[in-house]
């Protein structure tokens, strides 16, 4: 086993999970289109390359069919989880405070 792959997969895994949530859940984008195809794509090659250790991650019953298309997609990822969703509102409220500020301060 190469727990190496198994920590990579895991923090995108719960990267992409969280992102999708904000976005979908929050409509609020943490990162850019680009960013978020680019560690998608990380994820895809991994699970293709470490198909073993892609069964072992955290959040593998979310992403077992994550590799089915060309390009990474949140369509068929289950971003419900409370763990993911506290950690999305949470991250979507403090940059929204941050920008407010910013905002007052100019």
């Amino acid at each position: 086993m190469n727990q190496k792959a198994i920590e990579r997969m895991n923090t995108l895994e719960q990267k992409i999970l969280v992102w999708s949530c904000a976005y979908y859940r929050f409509d609020y984008n943490l990162v850019s289109d680009y960013l978020y195809d680019q560690r998608g794509l990380e994820l895809m090659d991994l699970i293709k390359m470490y198909p073993k250790e892609f069964e072992k991650t955290k959040w593998y019953d979310e992403f077992y069919n994550y590799c089915e298309g060309d390009t990474p997609s949140a369509f068929n990822i289950n971003y419900t989880h409370p763990y993911i969703q506290s950690r999305a509102y949470h991250l979507v409220n403090l940059l929204k405070r941050e920008s407010l500020k910013t905002n007052k301060e100019e």
